[in-house]
């Protein structure tokens, strides 16, 4: 398994590679019901939720509140390096849910239209 050493201003993370099993097991974990869902954590950088970057550097998410954008970019950077495959999967994840709010928000206007006419 590869990783990568990245040091912030204060502190190092060192980014792994992740097995097809903890693919699967991060895709069973956001699509169960209930997922709780922290808005910060997920646009603080793009294309990752700071928890899922903080999985792929075993270290608890709060490790990264002290941080700056242009530090956790150079653990992004080390991220994506070692998973492309896990930003492709979020990347289509991302595409499909925003195909599903187009066709429904399609859907759900036409609707209005009728009931207004």
């Amino acid at each position: 398994m590869a990783t990568k050493t990245v040091t912030t201003d204060t502190k190092t993370f060192t980014v792994r590679e992740i097995s097809i099993t903890e693919m699967r097991d991060w895709w069973n974990r956001i699509t169960m019901p209930g997922h709780t869902c922290d808005v910060v954590s997920e646009f603080a950088v793009p294309g990752i939720s700071l928890n899922d970057l903080a999985a792929l550097c075993d270290c608890p998410t709060d490790d990264f509140n002290g941080l700056t954008y242009r530090e956790l970019e150079a653990i992004l950077t080390a991220a994506k390096e070692l998973n492309p495959h896990m930003f492709r999967a979020r990347d289509l994840l991302n595409e499909s849910c925003a195909k599903i709010a187009e066709i429904l928000g399609d859907a759900f206007s036409g609707l209005v239209k009728d009931e207004l006419q």
